[in-house]
């Protein structure tokens, strides 16, 4: 096996050498090669999105009533979840270890994978999110809200032409709703609940993925893996992802009823952003509120003289009363339109807008928002990305047709 010492503590040069160095090399590919399975690419494309949108492209998230606790945990304090037949997967490969153990076959001074536990495991998107809008709110009342922009607000009504400012620039680089946020590099791929870490090693440090690539139970940790229907994830190898295509993982899942890729997805994922107007409705006030806190007064010219302003804070019943339901579906529009980089034209977002308006008060507001994200789907996997044109190369070479799993 090659060396591999790449961190981030490397010029930029040596560090792309270092980091190609290890994709290449790490799990080369052949036909007697590890990386056929149980090895998996997820920063590769769609692969990166895997657990986090249906096969339609939509953001999904986890319905937390399919959660299980992990028992087999390095702390005992800490209470570690996955899904219910990931978790008893998990279980039955930490068993296969033990009983290798009892037989002799596996190295007992190995550091990594001897005595098997999980270190981390699912994470709450609702977590994520708060602390990621958290940080935007701080952006906005610090860098964002220059001397001239802060002088436009008076008071809510004038706060919001500014608010919304501050999200066009964002979506530029970032997302803003919930939806987006979850299909973009900001939220990790441990929400879908399918990926538990057996170790706490540095992911920016290859040489402790080299370490533990090198371990001499190593064999056996891709056999038992393969056995149970789990990924190793390449760039963290001590990170297994439930492969829920796989017919091993689901024996597991046939224990609750599921029997499929698809309706896992369906069944214990639900669509994501149901939630996303009463979020920014609630960001929006919560940032307005935050901004009469910390700078109550601002000083204005009107008709050659100065006039101080006291901004007052606003109640929710008072955005409610003063704003409709439209407004805030006009303004969701424009801001997923900008986060999936406009995806379609002005007269079909026009179109979209009337479409929406009259279904409003008939259908409900759950309902305008799955018209609205579907019009807006998609992600790598569209006609001539690069993910498709691999796809092609790779259906020549293997004389198959070939899908996208996602």
């Amino acid at each position: 096996m090659a060396n591999f010492e790449g961190d981030n503590t490397l010029s930029t040069a040596e560090k792309f050498y270092q980091r190609l160095n290890y994709y290449i090399n790490a799990f080369p590919e052949g036909a007697s090669s590890l990386y056929l399975k149980p090895v998996r690419d997820f920063q590769y494309a769609e692969n990166a999105l895997y657990g986090r949108v249906n096969d339609n492209h939509n953001s999904i998230i986890l319905n937390i009533s399919n959660n299980k606790q992990i028992q087999s945990t390095n702390d005992t304090k800490k209470d570690l979840f996955a899904v219910n037949f990931v978790v008893d997967a998990f279980e039955a490969l930490v068993q296969d270890f033990q009983s290798a153990a009892v037989r002799g076959k596996l190295y007992p001074q190995d550091s990594y994978l001897y005595d098997i536990k999980a270190y981390s495991a699912y994470d709450s998107p609702d977590t994520m999110y708060a602390n990621y809008i958290s940080s935007l709110e701080e952006i906005f009342l610090n860098d964002f809200l220059s001397e001239s922009r802060n002088k436009r607000i008076l008071d809510f009504g004038t706060f919001l032409p500014v608010f919304f400012e501050f999200i066009k620039q964002i979506n530029t680089s970032a997302p803003y709703t919930k939806t987006g946020f979850i299909s973009s590099n900001f939220c990790g791929p441990t929400i879908s609940g399918l990926t538990i870490s057996i170790s706490d090693l540095d992911p920016s440090d290859d040489k402790q993925k080299s370490e533990f690539l090198e371990s001499r139970n190593f064999y056996y940790y891709t056999e038992f893996l393969k056995k149970h229907g789990f990924y190793i994830t390449k760039q963290r190898p001590w990170e297994i992802v439930a492969d829920i295509a796989s017919p091993f993982m689901l024996q597991y899942a046939n224990n609750y009823g599921m029997s499929s890729k698809e309706q896992i997805l369906s069944s214990f994922y639900q669509r994501a952003g149901g939630s996303d107007i009463e979020n920014l409705k609630r960001f929006a006030l919560s940032t307005y509120n935050s901004l009469t806190l910390s700078r109550k007064f601002v000083t204005i010219s009107k008709y050659g003289a100065k006039k101080r302003v006291c901004r007052k804070p606003v109640t929710r019943n008072f955005l409610e009363d003063k704003y409709s339901m439209y407004y805030w579906v006009d303004k969701y529009i424009d801001i997923r339109y900008a986060e999936q980089r406009e995806p379609k034209s002005a007269g079909e977002v026009t179109s979209l807008r009337k479409e929406v308006r009259g279904l409003l008060p008939t259908k409900g507001l759950k309902y305008v928002l799955s018209i609205i994200n579907n019009s807006f789907s998609g992600f790598a996997n569209y006609e001539g990305s690069f993910a498709q044109k691999t796809l092609k190369r790779r259906s020549v070479v293997e004389n198959k047709t070939l899908k996208p799993t996602y």
